[in-house]
């Protein structure tokens, strides 16, 4: 069922999608501050282990150090924010071929591989001018990701991060 307060009506698809793409730009942008992002996926599955994840794969590992260090201790639409390093050297190696081959998993809840939420091709192409990390599968080849917290949905304030 659709995420809504209590008293509103549901929100729509589309207004999911516009609450995710403000989030994922958000937490782009932030994350920018620090150095070039080479890559950023957000998983959407359905297990509370991985729900939610944002992974960041900065272009250089300063510039992971300086994101992890200056996240520490701030706050998103109220939420802290938890980075940590992964072992996540291969962003392709986690995630589920089922869904991405035949749009569905039967594993379902149960599944510990990586469903990754997408951003539209606009919202790509405007963070990622010069293509998303280079060749491979959505620019998910090799290196360190980071994962930096969980979106657990459209709650968003004026002032999301602080810090």
């Amino acid at each position: 069922p659709p995420v809504h307060e209590p008293g509103q009506p549901p929100l729509t698809e589309k207004d999911l999608l516009e609450h995710y793409e403000e989030f994922y730009e958000d937490i782009f942008t932030e994350v920018s501050k620090f150095g070039d992002v080479h890559d950023m996926v957000v998983c959407e599955n359905h297990g509370m282990h991985l729900a939610g994840n944002t992974y960041v794969k900065f272009e250089t590992e300063e510039a992971a150090q300086k994101a992890f260090t200056g996240l520490a201790g701030r706050f998103y639409a109220g939420r802290p924010i938890l980075a940590e390093y992964t072992a996540v050297t291969d962003i392709w190696e986690g995630v589920c071929k089922q869904l991405e081959k035949e749009g569905t998993c039967s594993r379902g809840s149960n599944c510990n591989f990586m469903h990754l939420k997408k951003i539209g091709r606009e919202l790509e192409a405007d963070l990622y001018p010069d293509g998303r990390g280079g060749a491979g599968f959505r620019g998910y080849s090799g290196g360190g990701y980071g994962r930096t917290g969980r979106h657990d949905g459209p709650n968003r304030d004026a002032d999301d991060f602080r810090g």
